[in-house]
């Protein structure tokens, strides 16, 4: 059987971490990471063909002296970020800097849909903005609820929008969530509320290639936010690095 030919590769990371199957993913829940040592990830015209250890890509996917490559080395990939509560902004193709510093640092979709009424979205950047208030307070964990996360703020506090790595530490240091909740609420389950999980939202075979390249281990952005991302692909381009 002959194999997909890949036009874009990442290789030389040292590990991915990735919710998978199908969303939402419910807090706590086994069997929805996927956790890979010294991973690649192939992709043709924009999406994943496939997703696994660098020792057997040459068992599913061809390359070529075209494809391009992108090394990882002391990095470690995530999926691209999904906000689920877009910031409003000005028309289509106009200049927006609030959505230039999401796509900076690893938001790969945010887009004006109408979201699943059963999703609670977390908004921790917004309630610390308000009000300095408890963010565990503000924000309990709902039982059974699917957690979608959000870096989106008032634009009367200054700020449009936030990026979403800070978002995600502060739901782990401010609200609790484990690293793994709070990268679901970040990706899966954010595209789940905004009915694009289909397509988004994980790196999985067949959805578009939307990775956020982060040095070091994933939990680092934990630690350090929007620096720990150093590179950004969307739909299968390079659009940011550092």
């Amino acid at each position: 059987m002959s194999r997909p030919v890949a036009d874009f590769l990442i290789e030389n990371a040292e590990s991915l971490v990735t919710p998978v199957g199908p969303a939402p993913v419910a807090s706590g829940a086994p069997n929805t990471f996927q956790r890979l040592a010294a991973p690649a990830v192939a992709a043709a015209g924009g999406r994943i063909l496939w997703v696994g250890p660098a020792a057997r890509l040459t068992e599913h996917v061809a390359t070529t002296p075209g494809t391009m490559r992108i090394d990882a080395t002391g990095c470690s990939l995530v999926p691209g970020f999904v906000d689920a509560v877009p910031p409003p902004g000005p028309e289509p193709g106009a200049p927006d800097p609030a959505h230039d510093w999401a796509l900076a640092h690893g938001t790969t979709t945010w887009q004006a849909a109408k979201r699943r009424p059963e999703a609670s979205v977390l908004a921790p950047v917004d309630v610390l903005m308000r009000t300095c208030a408890d963010l565990a307070a503000a924000h309990p964990a709902p039982a059974g609820t699917p957690e979608a996360l959000t870096a989106v703020t008032p634009a009367g506090a200054g700020i449009q929008v936030a990026s979403m790595p800070y978002a995600l530490a502060l739901a782990c240091l401010g609200l609790g969530r484990s690293f793994g909740a709070a990268l679901a609420a970040a990706t899966l389950n954010a595209a789940w509320a905004l009915g694009c999980d289909a397509d988004r939202g994980s790196l999985e075979p067949g959805k578009r290639l939307d990775v956020a390249v982060v040095e070091g281990t994933p939990e680092r952005l934990v630690a350090a936010g929007a620096p720990a991302v150093r590179m950004v692909i969307r739909g299968g381009k390079l659009v940011s690095w550092i």
